[in-house]
């Protein structure tokens, strides 16, 4: 099975979608004790895609695996142009290398995205306690809401 691009975007974009509903999940939970403790809830919110997009690390493991996929596409197309015409044995086991290799490159960079993702979530959570936040909610469609707080430049500084 051939993994392209768009699929790995889209693989990416669930696993975010789901890790963030966990995050929301639990800082909902969490709001919910503190409101049963009788303390006052503080929401603090927080722009997701411009700390995906201002992250330098995040960035930094993009440009990497981007490199590499160009690179591993590079280096097939070359080989497959070295190979005699009738050479379909050799074809395949060209384009079976590659599929591994492609395979292993999404892995890699999946498992890299994930771990930024993570890092973004404990900064979140981070500037949330220091704050004295019972709750962080995204910034939805660059609308904050009157008299709220935007924590994502303090969760930028805690990451770059």
């Amino acid at each position: 099975m051939k993994i392209t691009g768009l699929q790995s975007l889209e693989r990416y974009s669930l696993l975010v979608l789901l890790l963030w509903q966990f995050v929301s999940v639990e800082a909902k939970a969490q709001a919910d004790q503190s409101k049963s403790k009788n303390k006052v809830e503080r929401v603090a919110y927080v722009d997701h895609g411009r700390l995906r997009k201002d992250c330098e690390a995040m960035q930094a493991v993009k440009a990497r695996s981007n490199a590499k996929w160009k690179s591993a596409e590079q280096d097939y197309k070359r080989k497959l142009a070295n190979l005699q015409a009738k050479d379909e044995v050799g074809r395949q086991m060209l384009d079976k290398n590659q599929q591994e290799l492609l395979r292993r490159l999404h892995e890699e960079r999946l498992a890299a995205l994930q771990a930024q993702e993570r890092r973004i979530v404990e900064a979140i959570g981070a500037v949330a306690s220091e704050g004295g936040f019972t709750d962080v909610l995204p910034i939805e469609k660059n609308s904050l809401p009157a008299g709220s707080r935007d924590i994502t430049e303090q969760v930028l500084r805690k990451l770059n």
